[in-house]
């Protein structure tokens, strides 16, 4: 996995009894790569992480020498058919990449300056 800092938001209206103005969602973006053992072709996932849920956004196969064929990024995630979208959920799912890694990620991006020069 490859994720990027907060490389975009998106404003979201309060709701609730303080509902004046908006609040910011960051996005991070997150590449998946999934592949056998025996370390031939990859699928690769390019996700949007939110802070309360992943969007796949493309899918795609790797060849062994990792170049993606002609410039074709793969079919949008959102234009394939729901069973598979749905299998291919969960089999991310299965793996950790769910509701529980955006928290995770968003938190550690947050604090990541201060760790490091902490460390540094």
């Amino acid at each position: 996995m490859e994720a990027t800092m907060f490389d975009g938001f998106m404003s979201v209206l309060r709701t609730g009894l303080d509902a004046s103005g908006s609040d910011v969602r960051l996005h991070i973006s997150l590449l998946v790569n999934i592949s056998k053992a025996d370390g031939n072709d990859e699928m690769e996932f390019l996700c949007s992480v939110w802070p309360n849920r992943i969007e796949i956004q493309n899918l795609y196969m790797l060849r062994c020498n990792k170049v993606i064929p002609k410039t074709y990024m793969g079919p949008s995630f959102g234009s394939l058919k729901y069973d598979f979208q749905t299998a291919v959920k969960e089999f991310l799912r299965v793996r950790g990449i769910y509701g529980e890694l955006c928290f995770f990620l968003h938190e550690y991006m947050m604090n990541k300056d201060r760790i490091e020069l902490i460390n540094g």
